[in-house]
């Protein structure tokens, strides 16, 4: 039997909706983040803060289909953390907050002066990728359903998560997705950002730079990189950061409807959690998240 979850613990919140003042974002937007979590952070206690393998459980599958030859497209990607929930009003801050979980602290930029009000999260997961990249443009073509896998073995857990996709870049049309970019464009190192001033992704490369035994992958696109990275010197140090204007950046973000929880082990368990969008529906080719409040989240145990 489905458990109903009341929609003030787990709303679904939409960019370019700006809600009413009487709407609050609970911190957990979603009754599965809270066990996701836990297993995210499974053994975290007992280790240094740095060790590698919490950086590998970041780390996920994400499918997306090829509409031209009707195949699935299965790649690795980090996990960025979940949208903070200010970012979603098309009012709201665009500075980010430390819900977003990037590597570096945000960078002192002048068009971004305002700071964001709460730490408070959606349920929406975010990945950065090249703009260039075959997932973008699966989802451009109109293919916007996507499917996550994450097993994490440690906690002997697997979420599969199924959704649909939004692409945010710095000219988006809707406010909030332009604000969202730059806020995890702003938390980005500039050693990540520069691989997204790097040649187009899958292109070959030229007979003659692929030449040598010792062949450096940014040596390969310095030509292109060089025209395209602004020489923004830090006071501070002799630092150049790339230009956001100039980047192939995309913040890609996946909004969960369904998520299956997969325990194994001695006592194996399945849950399955779904949200019901409404009527509403993409178009081929539209890119913008579905202008709806869902009203809940439900859970349902099942054989696993």
């Amino acid at each position: 039997m489905a458990m109903k979850i009341p929609s003030a613990m787990a709303p679904i919140l939409a960019f370019g909706i700006t809600p009413p003042a009487s709407v609050s974002f609970p911190l957990l937007t979603a009754p599965w983040m809270t066990s996701l979590k836990k297993a995210l952070n499974h053994g975290g206690t007992k280790r240094n803060k740095r060790d590698r393998s919490e950086a590998k459980r970041k780390q996920l599958q994400l499918a997306t289909v090829d509409l031209e030859t009707g195949r699935p497209s299965v790649r690795t990607v980090v996990f960025r953390g979940f949208l903070p929930a200010s970012l979603l009003d098309e009012e709201a801050p665009i500075a980010p907050t430390n819900s977003l979980d990037i590597e570096a602290p945000a960078s002192t930029r002048t068009a971004s002066t305002r700071t964001a009000s709460n730490n408070e999260e959606s349920c929406l997961m975010t990945f950065v990728t090249d703009s260039r990249a075959a997932k973008v443009k699966h989802v451009q073509a109109g293919s916007s359903y996507v499917e996550c896998c994450w097993w994490l073995d440690e906690a002997g857990v697997q979420y599969r998560i199924a959704g649909r996709a939004v692409l945010c870049f710095r000219d988006s049309e809707q406010p909030a997705l332009r604000n969202a970019a730059l806020a995890v464009w702003d938390r980005l190192g500039d050693s990540t950002k520069e691989t997204f001033t790097w040649a187009d992704p899958g292109v070959p490369i030229p007979a003659e730079k692929a030449a040598g035994d010792d062949h450096d992958e940014k040596t390969a696109s310095a030509s292109a990189s060089a025209s395209i990275v602004a020489a923004n010197v830090s006071k501070d140090e002799d630092a150049i950061t790339p230009a956001y204007d100039h980047a192939h950046f995309c913040l890609f973000v996946v909004i969960p409807e369904t998520v299956d929880e997969l325990r194994l082990g001695g006592r194996q368990k399945r849950l399955m959690y779904r949200t019901d969008p409404g009527d509403i529906s993409l178009s081929a080719g539209e890119s913008l998240l579905p202008r709806v409040l869902a009203e809940a989240w439900t859970v349902e145990e099942v054989n696993p």
